[in-house]
């Protein structure tokens, strides 16, 4: 008797678990979503600079130093640039490259049984918190590049991709 009474249909049991498969369903499109995001140059919210190639992706700023640096010699030759601070746009690339692989992961583990929902609920949110400090980092690296001595040279352009990542990121 206490069997039938879960699985009767408009029970608390049963609309909590739908309202649960729902949010899981929500959380992992959003999840895929950012996992596809990081390899379209038109989302790369690391273009701090007009002087940054347009078809550089997130994924190619924290990887490649060459592509990203290469309109930028001239500005570290004379000093109008610090090397820090595309060094720390490649490492905040890098964070948030880090928060996608850990949001993914928690993405697979919520297709498993129970135990594994269980734990892989806390890869997303820390996924979400590493993306959060690498987007704090890339804001970081327009200030310090806001403050160079030529910026009509450096030409810094604000990311508003920004703004999309930090609503889906909250999510």
């Amino acid at each position: 008797m206490l069997a039938s009474a879960k699985t009767q249909f408009g029970s608390k049991t049963q609309t909590k678990d739908v309202f649960l498969r729902v949010c899981l369903w929500i959380v992992r499109v959003l999840i895929i979503i950012s996992c596809a995001v990081i390899f379209f140059p038109a989302f790369n919210p690391a273009r701090i600079s007009n002087r940054i190639n347009k078809s550089l992706s997130l994924f190619s700023t924290g990887i490649s130093y060459d592509d990203l640096t290469k309109r930028f010699l001239r500005g570290f030759d004379n000093g109008w640039l610090s090397e820090g601070t595309i060094i720390l746009l490649m490492i905040s690339s890098i964070i948030i490259i880090i928060g996608v692989a850990l949001a993914g992961a928690g993405g697979c583990m919520s297709l498993g049984n129970t135990r594994m929902k269980k734990f892989g609920f806390w890869f997303p949110i820390a996924g979400s918190l590493t993306m959060f400090l690498g987007l704090g980092g890339i804001l970081l690296s327009y200030n310090m590049l806001l403050k160079s001595p030529r910026v009509d040279f450096v030409e810094p352009l604000f990311p508003k991709n920004n703004y999309i990542f930090l609503r889906l990121y909250r999510l």
